[in-house]
């Protein structure tokens, strides 16, 4: 897994991809007028969870090394 972090005046972006290079999670925070900044979340482009509870297995059938991501 590797993480990409940008950050600008206004800006700060942030995306962690697997080590296929498929994105994992997203979110972009926005400095706005009089203070009050937005958080973007990335997650209508993110793939499935790899949620491995019960069979040891992501949906790649890949075997899970960490805890599931909420």
């Amino acid at each position: 897994m590797f993480q990409i972090l940008d950050v600008s005046a206004s800006r700060i972006s942030y995306r962690a991809h697997l080590a296929t290079g498929e994105l994992y999670d997203a979110f972009e925070l926005e400095r706005g007028q009089r203070g009050l900044n937005r958080l973007r979340d990335g997650a209508r482009t993110l793939g499935p969870a790899r949620e491995c509870a019960t069979s040891g297995a992501g949906p790649d059938g890949a075997p899970c090394t960490a805890e599931p991501k909420d």
